[in-house]
Order: C-alpha cells, then structure tokens, then sequence
C-alpha cells in the first residue's frame, strides 16, 4: 500500500512538473488548443493518440460536469498562470489524468515485468515500481517535455512485455496503438527481429515482421497525408548542439554516467537472452539521441528507458546485499 501511494504521489508531482515546467503548453506551436483542434506543426501533429483520447474525454463527460470538475481544485496545478482566450480548464485537466494514468501503468508494467523475468525478492518487488517513476525525475529537470511522454514510457514498456513473454496477439495489438502516439514504434520491429530470429518458424517470424511494417506504414501513412498541410518539417537536425552539449559535462557528470553505465552493465552475461538482444533498440535511439534531439534533451530516450529499468532494477537488487548488510541476497535463479 505504502509503495502504490508513493507511486500515485510521484505520478501526480511529475505530471504538474510536466504540465507547468516545460515548453509543452508554453509554445504556440504545441500548445494544446493546437494539438487539439488538428493544427500543431509537424512532426508533433503526428502524435494523434493523447489528443483524440483528451477529445473523447471531452465528449463523453456533459457541460455541466466539466464546469463543476474544471472549477475543483484537483490538478489545479497543472494548468498554465494564464489560459489562451477560450481554453478550457477541463480540457487541461483531461490531459493530466491522461499522463497520470500513463505513469501508473507505465509502473505497473515495469513491474509486472521484473516479477516475470526475475523473481526479485519480496522487499524489493515493492521497490521496483517507485524506482520506475523516481527516475524519471532528471528527465523532466531541462524544461524539455511533450504531451505524448509518458504514454511513449507505457506503450513502450508494454510491448517490450509481450515480446520478452511471447505474446505476439497482444504485441501487435499494441503496436498498432503505440504507432498512433509516436512513429519511433517502428523500431521495436528491430528488437522483436532481435529476439526472435532463430525461435520461431521462418515464416512465422516473416508474418509477423511484414505486419508490423504493413502496420506501420498504414497509420503512419494516413496520419502524415492527413496533416501534409500543417507548418513545420517532419524532423530538425540537431547533431551540433547536441556535440556542444556533451563535449561541455563537468566531472561530476562523467562520473555519475560511469556509475550508470556500470549499474546497467553488471553481471549483463546472466541477464535473459531475450533482455539482451532486445538492447540492440540502443543503437538507433542513441543515433536518434545524437542527430534529432535538441542540446540534452534527455526525453528522447524514453523508447529505451524501460528496457535499461530492467537491467537497472535487477542490478540494484544484486548490488544491495554489498550496501546494506541487514539486506537479505536476493534469490539467485533467474528466468531464461
């Protein structure tokens, strides 16, 4: 119970910092009136899912009910020091519990995945959920953040589930939802090759990559012919601030990238095998972190932060018996 509050605090406190402390609602071009009525520059305009669901919220929920929910003071802090003439503080809100919901089960997920492929141990598998959202903190602390974030952590984390249990019914099913949030789904076919190239019938394997890009360029295809007209370019290049930025990290910051490095990497050759192809989703999204990513904008590794959770995870609870020597040594058997 502790660890389900803690999980819901941290969802809400990261929502409003979300919401009330980056660019997101701020600029005009993705302001949520503009995603909202179809009008937000390209490429943000191709991230469909969060404003239709906030659009549907909208129409089931009467006038009336939005008036009273929109004058509570529940996620009050979410919304802007000043509304755009005519914007509804109803509609703000809607987006919050969208991205609180996407949080909750952004957590849920991650942590039905450890207790999947790992078995942790009692006291930490009540740790593994807090850690999920408590680390999204630094990524929120540059000002960076779009209104499709956290449902990238869920979808995400969602598909990188089905693939690592064999649930390919369910895994596109996923696919299909996650493509209409943001169009970088497409390289979890990459790890889906990855982990299944020698395990499963050759056609089958062919099947199921055919329909991810079939998927793919199905809904992506229609979403960009819809939006062909809206300003803005389909993708900036920013490989130059981004050389700036990391050529300019203080000591301190190179030392707690080592430190990272090595919580990820221990002990990496007794992770699952499925775990470990699945990493080779870090090379395009470090490339996509260099060349499409604005100087430090930690965001854009969202698509990868749920795998490097398991490894993380499962690594803290290795490492914990060294720290704390009152802790009990987590079970040694893990599942392959």
């Amino acid at each position: 119970m502790v660890a389900a509050l803690l999980v819901l605090g941290l969802a809400v406190q990261l929502t409003e910092k979300q919401m009330r402390d980056t660019q997101m609602l701020v600029e005009d071009r993705v302001s949520l009136e503009r995603y909202l009525t179809g009008t937000a520059e390209k490429p943000f305009a191709f991230r469909v899912l969060v404003p239709f669901l906030v659009r549907s919220i909208d129409r089931l929920v009467p006038e009336a009910a939005q008036r009273e929910i929109g004058n509570q003071t529940f996620f009050s802090q979410t919304l802007p020091d000043i509304l755009p003439p005519g914007a509804s503080r109803f509609q703000y809100k809607s987006l919050a519990l969208v991205l609180v919901l996407s949080l909750l089960a952004y957590a849920a997920i991650g942590w039905i995945t450890c207790r999947r492929l790992f078995t942790p141990s009692v006291w930490f598998s009540q740790a593994v959920p807090v850690l999920y959202v408590a680390t999204l903190i630094p990524f929120l602390t540059g000002g960076l953040g779009h209104i499709y974030d956290f449902a990238v952590l869920a979808f995400t984390a969602a598909l990188l589930l089905c693939l690592l249990t064999g649930r390919h019914a369910a895994y596109l099913v996923l696919f299909a939802v996650s493509c209409l949030n943001k169009e970088t789904t497409l390289l979890m076919t990459l790890a889906y090759a990855a982990c299944y190239w020698d395990r499963l019938p050759r056609r089958f394997l062919g099947g199921m990559l055919l329909a991810q890009f079939a998927i793919f360029a199905a809904i992506q295809g229609t979403i960009r012919w819809v939006y062909a007209a809206n300003d803005g370019e389909g993708i900036d290049l920013w490989w130059r601030f981004q050389l700036n930025w990391l050529t300019s990290r203080s000591f301190s910051e190179c030392a707690a990238f080592l430190v990272i490095l090595f919580l990820l990497a221990y002990r990496f050759d007794e992770k699952p095998e499925p775990v470990r192809r699945a990493c080779i989703l870090l090379v395009p999204q470090l490339v996509l972190f260099f060349v499409a990513s604005w100087s430090g904008e930690l965001r854009n590794l969202y698509e990868v932060v749920p795998l490097l959770m398991l490894l993380g995870c499962r690594n803290l609870e290795l490492l914990a018996p060294y720290c704390f020597a009152s802790a009990s040594p987590p079970r040694s058997g893990i599942r392959r």
